[in-house]
This record gives C-alpha cells, structure tokens and sequence, in this order.
C-alpha cells in the first residue's frame, strides 16, 4: 500500500473521529438537559451538576472552534479565488 493511500485512509478516520465526538457530546448534552427538566432524583441532579456543565462548556467550545475555522476557510478560499482571478485575468 502506497503511503499517500494512508495517509488519506487515516485522514478520513480521524475526520469520522471527531465528528462522532461532537455528534456525541451533542447527544449527551441533550439527555443531561432532559433530565434535568424531569422531577426529583435532586440528589442526582446535584452530583451531575459539574458533569453537565463541564459537557456544556464543552460543547460552546466545540461551537466557537467551528465557527472559527470556516471562518478560516471562507478566508483562505476568497484569497485563494482572488489570486486565481488575477493571475488569469
């Protein structure tokens, strides 16, 4: 096997990786809000308590480096087409 099969194998791996993780954080931060929404288990909900916020900062991280990197890209990719525009024009 070629190493540039690999190394786009292993690209793709990593990708599907991080995706699960965030779809996951997500989810859980999902079930941690329904529960929470539900009456009594206060003794639970009080143990979960840093969990659950530790999983919401979390996930507003995950948002803000999102944000961040398209921004990132829609920069990268307008100076790359303005480059491309005057170098044939």
């Amino acid at each position: 096997m070629e190493a540039g099969w690999v190394i786009i194998i292993l690209t793709i791996l990593a990708v599907m990786a991080v995706m699960a993780f965030v779809a996951w954080s997500f989810w859980l931060l999902d079930v941690l809000n329904r529960f929470f929404e539900t009456e009594g288990n206060t003794i639970a909900k009080v143990l979960l308590f840093l969990p659950w916020l530790a999983l919401k900062i979390r996930c507003f991280l995950i948002l803000v480096i999102g944000a961040i990197a398209t921004l990132g890209l829609a920069i990268s990719v307008a100076n790359d087409v303005r480059n491309w525009w005057h170098k044939e024009h």
